[in-house]
């Protein structure tokens, strides 16, 4: 974060979520006060109280520029990791696992895909 500060710091402004546990794990800086506003305050609030509770360890990183986002979950967990060769693979303790997390981590991009989008008429 220090890198990213010290790029572009000059150039950005700090805007509060307005929602006192995110501005104290987060920061959110912008150029454009009043296009990311609604943002800030909104739907990206949301997703990341719901991130925080679906993704407990660490605060999730999201970084958005134009249309294009970007998250990452800080997770020590390997998602694919099988047991070592000699075990038997079994569907319930191995696979299912596997295919909840990355399930969740679907959820997840859905969920953070729709913070910019329009709202449906």
């Amino acid at each position: 974060i220090g890198f990213f500060r010290g790029m572009f710091a000059a150039k950005m402004q700090e805007l509060p979520s307005g929602v006192p546990e995110l501005d104290d794990a987060y920061e959110f800086r912008t150029n454009n006060v009043e296009a990311a506003r609604p943002l800030v305050t909104g739907r990206l609030a949301q997703a990341l109280k719901w991130l925080g509770e679906a993704w407990p360890d660490e605060p999730a990183r999201v970084a958005l520029n134009g249309s294009d986002g970007f998250l990452l979950l800080p997770q020590p967990k390997n998602f694919f990791e099988l047991p070592d060769i000699s075990v038997p693979l079994d569907y319930a303790s191995h696979v299912a696992p596997m295919i909840s997390d990355l399930g969740a981590m679907l959820a997840t991009a859905a969920l953070v895909r729709k913070i910019g989008a329009k709202d449906e008429a």
